[in-house]
């Protein structure tokens, strides 16, 4: 049986009233003085492309059952979960409905993409990922420096030369550049309406290509750490921003392998 559309909006704004108390946790995280109002970046981005993508569906009853079981799960388990996991559930939940509402499905993973990495969790992908991520990015900027011509060695997450030892330090382990990565390509593919399979694969190659790029920065900032006063204090900042912005034009020319045919799946 279809639904009208604007009884779906009226059920949209009933959803976010429910998860009030997450949006006040929420507006506390990014008050703070860590990384997390990066988070306003996506929360931008997934409002830009709601309002640029114009399609509307005839809305299934049966298709609200996978939103309605998330809030029933955000429900039973408000009172033994992290709020990280409340506002996990509450931004899952509320994507399922403007899934259903704008392409006739509930599973659409591009905006799912963007509505998780809205969340606070800049600080949980660094306590699980940055230690890996900075030995990742040692293993390969060392034999970078070394086909250079410097004999580098890694001795965990540093790098060696001689009586140098240069730390591949937390802000340089390539979380930033991760969810960064992540949120361009979900925004693209959302964009470029990919389907749910050719996002999860173009997020999970974007996911791969970070590691490479980060050993890249780590070994050219190594000659910029290992040799003071020879660089500009610049220097640092303008490396990180040219690996960057070579990674993002990489991301962009992946997805032009992806043709953009989105079919709703339910």
């Amino acid at each position: 049986m279809a639904i009208r559309l604007n009884y779906m909006w009226a059920l949209l704004a009933l959803q976010a009233v429910a998860f009030y108390p997450i949006w006040g946790w929420f507006i506390r995280r990014i008050s703070d003085t860590s990384d997390e109002p990066w988070g306003l970046m996506a929360i931008g981005a997934c409002a830009a492309l709601v309002a640029l993508d114009n399609r509307r569906n005839d809305v299934q009853c049966n298709r609200l059952m996978l939103p309605a079981l998330i809030t029933l799960a955000y429900g039973l388990t408000f009172h033994f979960v992290p709020h990280l996991v409340q506002a996990f559930l509450a931004v899952t939940a509320i994507g399922c409905t403007i899934g259903v509402i704008r392409y006739g499905s509930a599973v659409h993973v591009p905006m799912w993409g963007v509505l998780v990495l809205s969340l606070p969790i800049i600080p949980s992908l660094q306590f699980y990922f940055g230690y890996p991520l900075r030995l990742s990015s040692g293993a390969i900027a060392a034999p970078l420096l070394q086909l250079s011509g410097l004999a580098v060695v890694q001795e965990g997450s540093c790098l060696r030369y001689g009586a140098e030892l240069v730390a591949i330090d937390a802000p340089c382990s390539g979380v930033h550049m991760l969810w960064t990565g992540l949120l361009l390509a979900f925004s693209i593919a959302w964009y470029r309406k990919l389907n749910n399979w050719q996002t999860i694969i173009y997020a999970t190659l974007t996911f791969v290509a970070t590691i490479p790029a980060n050993g890249l920065r780590a070994a050219t900032l190594f000659l910029v750490e290992s040799t003071p006063g020879l660089f500009p204090l610049w220097y640092h900042e303008a490396v990180g921003l040219t690996v960057f912005t070579m990674f993002s034009i990489g991301i962009l020319w992946l997805c032009h392998q992806f043709q953009g045919d989105y079919q709703c799946e339910t």
